[in-house]
């Protein structure tokens, strides 16, 4: 069975949790600079993506760093609701130059 594009990778990974890296997230949220590796599509506050290791988390994975409300899980890749390519979720995190 196909999994869907708005379904995330169930790669394990250790969540970061730095207050540095909470900053960085802070940061690249205010200036709008999260954005799709592929094709450059920004998300919104209100897009959801749907956790499908425990059928129930239904949440911005922006809003956690890919990290699921319901069950905890940490997704590494994230699918583009636009262009649904796949790629590593803090790809998603443009770099401060």
């Amino acid at each position: 069975m196909t999994q869907p594009a708005w379904a995330l990778d169930r790669t394990p990974r250790r969540p970061v949790g730095t207050p540095d890296a909470l900053d960085e997230i802070l940061t690249a949220k205010r200036s709008g600079r999260i954005r799709c590796p592929k094709c450059s599509w920004q998300p919104r506050k209100r897009d959801r993506w749907f956790c499908n290791k425990c059928n129930q988390g239904h949440w911005n994975t922006f809003e956690t760093r890919g990290i699921c409300p319901v069950c905890g899980y940490h997704w590494t890749w994230t699918a583009c609701l636009s262009c649904a390519e796949w790629s590593l979720h803090e790809d998603w995190y443009e770099k401060r130059t």
